[in-house]
């Protein structure tokens, strides 16, 4: 079976509006999203989901990972975020010992950080239910 071809970032973002879209219909208590793409793909999804939705890490550096929490929360209207690899995925690899101290400093310290970036930009729950 020949590779395909990477999907473009229209590709991607229009993927993730459609997938929004047929599990907005099943009217689940969240939706847990990939980020989609642009500020543009975020107001799709906000104008079209009746229900709350979180944005997922999918593994992103950090650094971004903050970035897209807040064009999510401000102009996507996001609940919140899952996160796992964009906090501790440098820990991979490393000595018992020193990913221990990572995962007790570092991760802790990213996974505060994220909390503090949606705390007054998260679209509580309760009001992202149409």
């Amino acid at each position: 079976m020949p590779d395909s071809a990477p999907l473009l970032d229209q590709q991607k973002e229009d993927l993730i509006f459609e997938a929004a879209m047929l599990l907005d219909a099943t009217k689940p208590d969240l939706l847990k999203l990939e980020f989609p793409i642009t500020e543009r793909g975020c107001r799709r999804i906000a104008g079209m989901l009746s229900v709350p939705w979180a944005v997922l890490s999918a593994g992103i550096a950090f650094d971004q990972f903050k970035k897209v929490i807040r064009i999510a929360c401000d102009v996507g209207g996001a609940s919140g975020f899952i996160a796992g690899r964009s906090i501790w995925k440098e820990a991979i690899g490393m000595n018992s010992v020193d990913q221990c101290k990572f995962l007790k400093s570092t991760a802790v310290d990213r996974l505060e950080e994220l909390c503090r970036t949606v705390a007054d930009r998260a679209v509580p729950w309760q009001k992202a239910v149409r």
